[in-house]
Parts: structure tokens; sequence; C-alpha cells
């Protein structure tokens, strides 16, 4: 398993373009026009029921359905032409109606807590490829991470257990981004690595190559850099975390 220093916009420059991908969770949209132009999908599916029913009102006042107004404001464009779709629906109610092994590659930023985030990986699996990748949001272990139960790392560790899928890497940001592939991925995988070892960024520093049960003692801590901006230090605890925690 790998830790970059790419951000997940630079992350997804290295997937494969021109595809068929989803994003679940979709809010205002931002990732959604990064998506597009980083990665130039031929469809990209927005997924999100864009309702405050769901208990997802920010501190700030922004209502979910003011979001929805945004997307279909922003992405008006795309949206016509029928390179963005729209589907206001909870994923697991949709699921359903996109055939197995539709998607190049998905993108999970819903809910957040471990059954949800669990519900998510679960029921996309069989609609990405064989040699497609599902990644997500928020591989985080930090204070407020545990502080709002984010079930994220322990819900992808035991999909990866279950379903024969790895960890490939994680970003090295405050809120990480993870990369998941079939274990016997052998096609797009490499040419993924190869490009990733190429970027630039790692010219400077090489993504740093770690056993994946060094997670069971992964925790992010606080820094503060200096010309003042503030981050999460990804780190690994001499013993191992409470279960609960992850």
């Amino acid at each position: 398993m790998l830790i970059t220093q790419l951000r997940r916009n630079e992350l997804l420059k290295l997937l494969p373009n021109h595809g068929e991908v989803a994003e679940i969770g979709v809010f205002q949209g931002v990732f959604s026009r990064l998506i597009l132009d980083a990665a130039n999908p031929a469809k990209l599916h927005l997924i999100d029921p864009w309702s405050s029913a769901q208990g997802c009102v920010r501190s700030d006042g922004f209502q979910m359905p003011d979001a929805y107004d945004r997307v279909t404001r922003d992405l008006a464009k795309e949206i016509e032409s029928g390179q963005v779709v729209l589907h206001r629906e909870f994923s697991t109610k949709v699921v359903g109606s996109f055939l197995d092994q539709a998607f190049d590659w998905i993108y999970v930023d819903a809910m957040h807590d471990y059954d949800n985030v669990l519900a998510d990986l679960r029921a996309f699996k069989a609609k990405v490829k064989q040699d497609g990748f599902i990644l997500g949001h928020d591989f985080s272990n930090h204070d407020a991470a545990r502080r709002y139960k984010f079930g994220v790392v322990k819900a992808v560790r035991q999909f990866c257990q279950e379903e024969g899928f790895q960890i490939v890497l994680m970003t090295m940001e405050t809120h990480p981004t993870y990369l998941l592939a079939r274990s016997d991925n052998t096609t797009t995988l490499p040419v993924v690595l190869s490009s990733l070892f190429d970027n630039p960024v790692h010219r400077r520093a090489l993504p740093i190559d770690i056993d994946p049960a060094l997670l069971d003692r992964y925790e992010q801590a606080p820094v503060t850099h200096g010309d003042g901006r503030k981050s999460q230090m990804i780190c690994f605890r001499p013993q191992p975390i409470p279960h609960e925690t992850l």
C-alpha cells in the first residue's frame, strides 16, 4: 500500500480517461467539476438524494436542496449535452438501474459512518469493471473524524477483506482519498502505478510503501506549517488503536 503526496484532484489525472464514471455523494458539485476537467469522462453519473431529510443540513445553514440547485446551474452545459446524468436518489436505491461492470471507476463520498460506507462499497462492487477502480474520500482518523464517528477506514478495510480488493494507495491529505483495485488487476493498475511514479511530484519525494497491517495503528496528528497552514500528519502509533475508532 502506497502513501502519495498527490492531492486527490491530481490523482484523478492518472485514472482512465473518457470512461464511464460515478460520483456517489455530490453535494454542491465542486468535486464533480474537478472530475470533468481532469478525467473528461464520456459519462459522469452524479448520485445524491439532495434531501434535507437525510439529516445533512450544514451548520452554516446551507441545505441540500440548495446544493442541488447549484449543481444544475453550474453543470448545466454538461447536463444538457448528456455528459452528466443526475440521479436524485439514495445510492443503494439507484444502484439497480446500472448494468454490472458499467463503470471504469467510481468515487464514494456520501455518508461517512461505517454501515453506510460499507453498504455503498458492497452495492457498487459489481457495477465496477473487473479492471476498474473504487475511490473514496475521508480515509481519516483525526480527532474530528473520531468525534463525528467516521467509519470510512474500518469499512474500507472490511470490504477489501471480504471482496478481494486491495488498498492501492491513500493520499497524504487532511481528508485522504483512497484507491482500491481488485487483487488480480494486471491491466489498468500497472498503468496507474507507472503514471504515479512518473509524476513530477514524486521526483522530490517518492510514495511511501507500507504494510497495510499498519492501518491498525493509523492516526492523524495536527501540525502547523511554517507559513501558518494547518493540516493533519499521517502517523502510526506504537500500539494498535482500539478497533472501534477505525
